[in-house]
């Protein structure tokens, strides 16, 4: 366990933090500033709906007993008004929504004393898409851990109530009541946030109406907020609908660096390949696909990770693409052999004027860690010294080094325990001279360097 968290944080932890970490408040807010940037059309036009749809008549339909839903407080709105009230109350909710935490309750109350007051006022209380819409939006976008649910319970709400009503007189629900229930999904913050919208655009694409390039970039959001792996086929879906002209959502590089750092190492050369295949400069593949890519290789077990890493460098310098540290890091991560692993250190920093991070090194540590190197202690410590000697704090050990070191003492050391508890205090009181607190990883490697596990 020791030596799998120490992995994550050494050969992961260089894409996250450099690359993918500073980009995913980005990452996770471009759906969320499209959509601001799109609220004051949606605002205007939902304005004009009201307007449009709620005229007053005195024309009589059949009661729906089968359409009441359970309310909760009574009298949001006083009984005798009309739907075009409902419309501005439920607007004002959607306006007061980004500070008015209790706006998504509110208007859920609102929509069901509107449905159940049908059966005294049916034509001049009932509700169109809009209404419904709007009050699936306040909660798509308040945020609330139990808006994906109910917005889904939102959604069943609109198909019964369409259910005994013509498609001309109630197209339920439409394209936008999905996407709307998929972004509460996204926006929720649950784990099961990612499978949930895949469901939801699955009955989307059961129903009349298909997904548009926005209901995907959304879904996309919501699977990579759950940590789970994106499906190729959305982004190719996305791409196709782009190329057809449909611009609700533009897919942009961002889209498929969350495709490569979600996905195996399988996907990440997948996605790459689609890259290729898009041609498109202005999506990439950049270096930062790159560098995703070639740390999912490092952190995977296929056999072939180490050639296919080297292939990945090969086609960036081909493409024109300079590698970074980032890079370089990771192609020695991805080594088999702790000699190549060491040989590409000296050479980035030789050969293409590359100075080595803390986490290169880190890097290089673990891949002699996991090597059947004869003299794996002593190339340790032969790179901790050159870590402790160079200037600046870029390179200087840090806890994830002296984690390595132990366990490459547990793993090629001395079984004797005098030996071991000796070389367990000396790391224990180097990692005091930092001034940094040991951790559960930590402390596990020392314990079972102790007892010569």
């Amino acid at each position: 366990a020791a030596q799998d968290n120490a992995t994550y944080a050494i050969i992961g932890g260089e894409i996250v933090e450099n690359e993918i970490v500073a980009h995913q408040h980005e990452l996770a807010n471009d759906d969320d500033e499209e959509q601001q940037q799109q609220q004051p059309d949606r605002e205007s036009a939902l304005a004009a709906d009201a307007r449009d749809n709620y005229v007053e008549t005195d024309n009589k339909t059949e009661s729906r007993n089968d359409d009441k839903f359970e309310e909760g407080p009574q009298d949001v709105v006083p009984r005798a008004s009309n739907a075009l009230t409902y419309a501005k109350k439920i607007h004002n909710y959607y306006s007061d929504s980004q500070h008015d935490k209790q706006a998504a309750p509110k208007s859920l109350q609102l929509l069901k004393q509107m449905v159940n007051s049908l059966e005294e006022r049916p034509h001049q209380l009932e509700p169109d898409m809009w209404i419904f819409n709007t009050v699936l939006l306040i909660w798509a976008r308040s945020g609330r851990a139990d808006s994906g649910q109910v917005a889904e319970e939102i959604l069943d709400m609109i198909k019964l109530f369409g259910r005994n009503r013509l498609p001309s007189e109630f197209p339920y629900p439409n394209d936008q009541s999905y996407t709307f229930v998929i972004d509460a999904y996204a926006n929720s913050g649950q784990k099961n946030s990612g499978k949930k919208a895949l469901e939801i655009l699955h009955q989307l694409h059961e129903s009349d109406w298909q997904p548009n390039a926005r209901c995907l970039s959304t879904t996309i959001e919501a699977i990579f907020k759950a940590g789970d792996p994106i499906p190729l086929h959305l982004l190719k879906q996305m791409v196709h609908l782009n190329q057809c002209g449909d611009d609700s959502s533009i897919i942009n590089s961002r889209t498929f660096t969350k495709a490569i750092v979600r996905g195996d190492a399988k996907n990440a050369l997948q996605v790459l390949d689609l890259l290729d295949d898009i041609r498109d400069g202005s999506i990439g593949p950049n270096i930062v696909h790159y560098n995703a890519a070639i740390f999912c290789l490092a952190k995977s077990d296929l056999p072939n990770r180490t050639k296919a890493a080297n292939e990945l460098l090969r086609r960036m310098n081909e493409g024109g693409i300079n590698g970074n540290v980032v890079t370089y890091t990771a192609v020695l991560a991805a080594q088999d052999k702790y000699e190549e692993a060491e040989r590409w250190l000296w050479k980035m920093e030789d050969k293409y004027g590359i100075a080595p991070t803390t986490r290169t090194y880190n890097a290089c540590l673990h891949v002699l860690l996991n090597s059947e190197t004869e003299d794996a202690i002593d190339r340790a410590f032969a790179l901790l010294s050159r870590m402790e000697l160079k200037e600046g704090t870029d390179t200087k050990p840090d806890l994830v080094t002296y984690t390595s070191i132990a366990n490459i003492l547990r793993r090629h050391g001395s079984k004797e325990v005098a030996t071991a508890r000796r070389q367990a205090d000396w790391l224990i009181s180097r990692v005091r001279e930092m001034g940094c607190e040991p951790d559960d990883i930590f402390d596990l490697a020392i314990d079972q360097l102790r007892l010569g596990k």
